[in-house]
């Protein structure tokens, strides 16, 4: 292009020396106008590309910081489990001690019927995921979210614990936030390897529009990094990720190749 306006330019004002002058100097000018687009255009997208990189950084940060109140939430509970044990056993030795069979009785129903109430732990057969699944179930039961969870993990996974964390972490927030309005809220948790196929399933409520890409959460910048990220992990594996509507349930489906 360069060539062929500077040949027009030539022909157009003569062959002398001052029109040469004239036509290397619109020349190099527009060689540096190009350059210094080039480089605007390397500049905009490598900031562009470390601001992506930022914030991912950023939301993975906050997953973390989340993720270990959530277990520090579920130790706190474990130790007051522990030490609402004790004395139960200290409440029945006594009573025992006394001959009070009557009101060991009614003691020991007592509990029973509050033990009912009490939430259940989830093993699914890796350490990683009881540690985020159960979090997250005393998370969505302080907002009134029944938790179901039907997994077996196989003791070699085809995800890094890290990796399962993050996909885990990041569908169950997911499920939970879009939530907050519903009537009848739930979430239902499937992981199984078939055929070969390591399968996440986790299904929720959602009676409004949905659009995978939309947000409810405050903090926009943050918004569709939590889903790329798992989106990211699960096509590293070369697997397949998919989040769908059906008659007001959401579907989030992860699909990785068990090659363990």
């Amino acid at each position: 292009m360069l060539i062929m306006i500077s040949s027009g330019l030539y022909f157009e004002l003569g062959r002398d020396k001052d029109s040469n002058m004239i036509i290397m100097s619109v020349f190099l000018l527009m060689l540096a106008l190009i350059a210094a687009a080039y480089i605007a255009v390397l500049y905009i997208s490598e900031s562009q590309l470390k601001k992506e990189e930022n914030n991912i950084i950023s939301q993975q940060n906050r997953f973390l910081e989340r993720s270990l109140k959530e277990q520090e939430n579920t130790f706190s509970m474990w130790r007051k489990s522990v030490h609402d044990y004790k004395n139960t056993i200290l409440v029945i030795d006594s009573l025992i001690a006394q001959g009070k069979i009557d009101e060991l009785r009614e003691f020991v129903h007592r509990e029973q019927r509050s033990f009912e109430h009490k939430s259940e732990y989830f093993h699914t057969g890796n350490t990683t995921a009881d540690t985020i699944i159960n979090a997250k179930h005393a998370t969505a039961l302080s907002l009134g979210i029944p938790f179901t969870v039907n997994a077996a993990i196989p003791e070699r996974c085809a995800l890094s614990d890290i990796h399962l964390a993050s996909i885990l972490g990041n569908i169950i927030d997911n499920a939970i936030e879009v939530q907050t309005d519903e009537t009848e809220p739930f979430i239902h948790i499937q992981i199984s390897v078939i055929n070969n196929l390591f399968m996440i399933k986790i299904l929720n409520r959602c009676t409004h529009s949905f659009n995978a890409d939309s947000t409810s959460k405050k903090d926009k910048a943050m918004h569709g990094i939590g889903l790329k990220s798992v989106k990211n992990i699960v096509q590293s594996y070369d697997g397949e990720f998919t989040l769908e509507a059906h008659d007001d349930i959401v579907e989030a489906i992860i699909m990785i190749p068990n090659n363990v």
